[in-house]
């Protein structure tokens, strides 16, 4: 077997993308309910039309690794069953475009 390398805690703040899985982490470990998650989107709907190609970029990133993951429980067994079915409806095909 091969080296281990360290993977930072999901809360690790050493990258942009650190900061960010981390408030993603944080706004949905506090404010997860049906009623957040449609404010979350009518403010998403407004923001500039770069910034919701970029988020559509980043949850179809998530798709695929949830689709390609082997190790889940039933804790997030439908969110994986779900990535599977939309990356086998698209092929796989995720690309889009940062305008």
């Amino acid at each position: 077997m091969g080296p281990v390398s360290k993977v930072p805690s999901a809360g690790s703040t050493d990258t942009v993308g650190g900061n960010l899985a981390g408030a993603v982490a944080n706004g949905l470990n506090s404010y997860s309910d049906d009623e957040v998650i449609k404010e979350f989107v009518d403010r998403m709907s407004r923001e500039h039309r770069t910034l919701q190609q970029g988020f559509t970029r980043l949850v179809m990133a998530w798709l695929k690794y949830l689709s390609e993951t082997p190790h889940y429980d039933l804790r997030n067994e439908a969110s994986v069953e779900m990535a599977k079915k939309i990356m086998k409806t698209l092929n796989g095909e995720i690309y889009l475009p940062l305008i």
